[in-house]
């Protein structure tokens, strides 16, 4: 994650807000970290240092799938 972003999240983190961090390149630590209460999920599209990149299209199925169960 870049800096700026881990940064800006930290701020959130400070006034309360959970958030947690996985590796988004393994759909899978991205379902074990979910919670009842999660409203987001963030991904860059390239992460730094290591410029790892997400495979969007099972992400964004996932996403869905789970948003439709709870709606």
């Amino acid at each position: 994650m870049f800096g700026n972003t881990r940064s800006i999240f930290q701020s959130y983190i400070d006034m309360g807000l959970d958030i947690t961090f996985v590796d988004a390149t393994d759909v899978a630590n991205v379902k074990n970290g979910l919670k009842v209460t999660t409203k987001l999920i963030f991904v860059e599209t390239i992460a730094n240092p290591a410029t790892q990149i997400a495979d969007w299209k099972p992400l964004v199925t996932y996403a869905r799938k789970r948003h439709h169960l709870r709606g």
